[in-house]
């Protein structure tokens, strides 16, 4: 990957003693084969279409372990919620407390972290992204009827936000994202005796994090940066937050194609194929093309 994951990966599992695999991915990260597989699962998900070589892989993790953890959770739990939680302080009248603030915040941010605030600012202001849109090929009455684009422009809210300086971070934990996720884990977890635990999920876990003050310690994870100094290299703490700014599925779905629909009755109640796109289209249009590809085939699986 173009984000050096195996050389950071490297430099951590040295420091703390313990083994690492490092395997090419490229051709595992779709199946090609995968309506032939008649591979199942209890919920549409977008897995089918790699469930083939999920198998494999978790097939050589069981034979080294039968229990590997996951690391979701800290992204909600320690959300950078630095305006509510001064101004919290603030109508508390905690002046000393937010002095203190200020100060951990101004410390924490360094030369380099302000360096970099102030080109952000001095450079042209990129438009906030908003809610993804219903997807152009759902069956307009299936997306009226079920009041869709309501719900995905409000996507997240509703939840628990009472929290007075961790709103944010409390409202998360009630997406529908995580139903999702953790769905996926299930059927993953069909597919080979491994077992997926989530050590950031167990409430102790979660209410600490809940309670630790966002200044300073949820600015660019400087609670999980400062907890392992001297236990990781210096290099690997001081890494900015790197995300993978690609679809590799979706690189692969370019290079073997999708193959064709059954375009059942069923299938027509929810998609109108004319309207999905082809390998031309954009990563992120192809992407999520790829659940109504999966939809069709647990459609299909359920007739026969």
């Amino acid at each position: 990957m173009h984000i050096r994951e195996d050389y950071f990966a490297s430099l951590a599992a040295r420091r703390l003693g313990i083994d690492l695999s490092i395997r090419v991915m490229d051709d595992l990260v779709y199946d090609p084969q995968w309506r032939s597989r008649g591979i199942r699962s209890a919920e549409p998900t977008r897995s089918l279409l790699n469930a083939h070589n999920l198998r494999q892989i978790d097939a050589s993790r069981v034979r080294a372990a039968p229990v590997w953890f996951e690391g979701e959770g800290p992204d909600n739990a320690l959300a950078f919620e630095r305006d509510s939680y001064l101004e919290w302080l603030f109508r508390r009248r905690s002046w000393g407390r937010l002095a203190g603030a200020l100060f951990r915040y101004a410390r924490v941010k360094r030369v380099a972290g302000w360096a970099q605030t102030l080109r952000r600012h001095a450079g042209p202001q990129r438009a906030t992204e908003g809610p993804d849109a219903t997807q152009p090929w759902l069956n307009r009455d299936f997306v009226e009827r079920l009041g869709l684009a309501e719900r995905i422009a409000t996507l997240g809210e509703g939840g628990e936000a009472s929290h007075p300086w961790r709103p944010q971070a409390m409202a998360s934990f009630t997406s529908p994202i995580w139903a999702s996720y953790l769905d996926d884990m299930n059927f993953q977890e069909s597919l080979m005796p491994i077992v997926r635990r989530h050590p950031y999920l167990d409430l102790r876990v979660v209410e600490f994090m809940l309670s630790v003050p966002p200044i300073p310690w949820g600015w660019k994870k400087h609670l999980m940066r400062e907890t392992m100094r001297e236990r990781l290299p210096a290099e690997v703490l001081g890494r900015e937050k790197t995300p993978l700014t690609c679809y590799p599925d979706v690189a692969m779905v370019r290079k073997h194609g999708l193959p064709g629909l059954s375009r059942g009755s069923q299938f027509e109640r929810y998609v109108d194929a004319r309207y999905l796109p082809t390998v031309q289209a954009s990563d992120a249009e192809l992407y999520f093309a790829m659940g109504a590809h999966a939809l069709d085939h647990w459609l299909t699986l359920g007739r026969s």
